[in-house]
């Protein structure tokens, strides 16, 4: 089931279509069985997911907070879920 109702995937796709340039959106998460659990990434995720599929101009590219520690050290992330846009 979407997160984002069908009016609202249709004005969030009106938005993007003025996107001149590409959009990279940075999602930082952690696996769903880490010992201590994301309370919000799972969701978070969806949500973003569905966002980067209104267009074509919007890239995502997702990081384990654990696993990519040289992403997480270059964009300063501290906390998940995170967005680095």
């Amino acid at each position: 089931m979407a997160l984002l109702t069908p009016e609202i995937q249709n004005q969030v796709r009106a938005a993007l279509e003025g996107v001149q340039t590409p959009v990279k959106i940075l999602f930082f998460t952690q696996q769903e069985d880490a010992p201590v659990p994301c309370e919000f990434c799972v969701e978070a995720r969806r949500l973003v997911e569905e966002v980067a599929a209104l267009s074509d101009r919007v890239r995502l590219e997702v990081y384990d907070f654990v696993v990519d520690t040289e992403a997480v050290n270059q964009y300063n992330v501290d906390k998940i879920p995170a967005l680095a846009i």
